[in-house]
């Protein structure tokens, strides 16, 4: 022989492994290979560094996943959520202002009026504007344009006509409809409420910054179209009963 000993040319014992890699026999006649004596995690059939309480009965984790990079990762519900939030609440804070800006214009209107006409409440006043914005204007079509029923818009026109600032007359294109016009006593009084309401309007503009004027005006442009388009149709108020 070349004089190995029966342990082999290592001394250690020939077909017997090592303590670091001893192989122990599971419950259905598998292997599995125990801890070393530096305490290295145990690996199972698959090959992967489950950790020796995973496989005593804790859960078994497969492989550590790779990082992924944030721009490849899935967007989730809040990150599409939160803009149209935003955006939200950016149209609610902007109709809030704007509401409280028509409600000062209205009574701004309203004070005019009356300064001009004591007898010019807002209902007159709107009457008095629509008819003479559409000379010939009929009955059914002023209660149409001031939203109210035909029987109040009667009501109106009889306080306007008996104030001077209204006249009733047929149409000439048809005999049996009758229009409504201005007096030139109606004319002089809505020119008047105009002239006071433009100055009012003038004086707070010339308060504002350059900038946010020039702002304004850019808004304005778009707001009209926006709410020709977007207004509704609101039916009249029922009429109250005596």
């Amino acid at each position: 022989m070349d004089g190995q000993t029966p342990e082999g040319r290592d001394g250690a014992p020939r077909g017997e492994p090592d303590e670091g890699s001893r192989e122990e026999t599971d419950g259905d006649g598998g292997t599995r290979s125990g801890p070393d004596e530096q305490g290295s995690p145990r690996r199972g059939p698959d090959g992967q560094g489950n950790s020796v309480a995973e496989l005593d009965g804790g859960p078994v984790r497969g492989p550590k996943e790779l990082p992924v990079p944030d721009g490849l990762l899935p967007r989730g519900p809040a990150a599409d959520v939160a803009p149209s939030r935003a955006r939200d609440d950016v149209l609610l804070r902007a109709a809030d202002q704007l509401t409280a800006v028509a409600e000062i214009l209205v009574s701004v209107s309203a004070r005019t009026a009356v300064a001009v006409d004591s007898r010019l409440s807002p209902p007159l006043l709107r009457a008095l504007t629509l008819v003479g914005t559409s000379p010939g204007l009929s009955l059914a079509a002023l209660a149409d344009r001031a939203r109210i029923s035909r029987s109040r818009a009667s009501r109106v026109c009889d306080t306007l006509e008996t104030a001077g600032l209204l006249a009733r007359a047929p149409l000439a294109a048809d005999r049996r409809t009758v229009g409504l016009s201005l007096t030139r006593h109606g004319r002089c009084v809505l020119d008047r409420v105009r002239e006071r309401r433009g100055d009012w309007i003038r004086d707070a503009l010339l308060r504002m910054p350059d900038a946010d004027l020039n702002g304004l005006l850019a808004a304005l442009r778009s707001l009209g179209p926006s709410f020709a388009h977007g207004h509704r149709a609101l039916s009249p108020p029922p009429e109250r009963s005596s």
